[in-house]
């Protein structure tokens, strides 16, 4: 079980079993795709601060499950 996937390809298998997910930059582009439990969004110029905000997240929720 993987609670956030970062990558540069979000594959079907990715999209569809990973609650969070973070496309960095698919096909060169300057804009980044985000999944968060089924809502996606596209994000100009992504950060650091960003990702590490989404990691925060993943940590809220894991400890909810347990």
């Amino acid at each position: 079980y993987h609670a956030l996937v970062i990558c540069t390809n979000a594959t079907p298998l990715v999209c569809s079993r990973v609650p969070i997910w973070v496309e960095l930059y698919p096909n060169c582009e300057a804009s980044s795709r985000i999944s968060i439990r089924g809502e996606t969004a596209t994000v100009e110029g992504i950060e650091l601060t960003d990702v590490l905000a989404l990691l925060d997240l993943v940590g809220t929720t894991i400890v909810e499950k347990h």
